[in-house]
């Protein structure tokens, strides 16, 4: 093979795989929004950079107030006055409305319970995850 054509495939295989690597790296999004119906939360997943202000909005579509709970550390449900410690952030949303809040998300990259729930917490709360990634 001629000493060009290697050149070229060797700069065509750098390129793919710099591409695949950049789309194998998400970093996150910094807005992230929430549907509360009467079938749950959705999407009960989300990926945000560490350390960010994180914009949420949060849209209910239910009759009653929910709360958006992402918790700091895994707790078994339900949560009673003792968990407060480990609550991250907390956000109500009463009934047929939207809410849109900020909030910091963690320095600390992992994954994080997100409850998403009635105000009655109850063992069989939809627990979701948000992911933090380094941006």
């Amino acid at each position: 093979m001629p000493k060009k054509a290697i050149t070229r495939l060797v700069l065509v295989l750098v390129l793919f795989l710099l591409t695949a690597c950049n789309q194998a790296i998400d970093p996150g999004s910094a807005l992230i929004a929430v549907n509360i119906t009467k079938d749950g939360c959705r999407p009960i997943s989300w990926r945000v950079p560490a350390g960010q202000t994180i914009t949420i909005k949060i849209t209910s579509q239910v009759a009653e107030n929910y709360t958006w709970t992402m918790l700091a550390r895994p707790v078994p449900l339900p949560l009673d006055g003792n968990d407060a410690a480990n609550i991250y952030f907390a956000q109500q949303v009463a009934p047929d409305q939207s809410e849109t809040i900020q909030f910091t998300s963690p320095n600390a990259p992992g994954e994080y319970d997100v409850i998403c729930s009635p105000i009655r917490h109850t063992e069989e709360d939809l627990v979701g995850k948000i992911t933090v990634v380094r941006p």
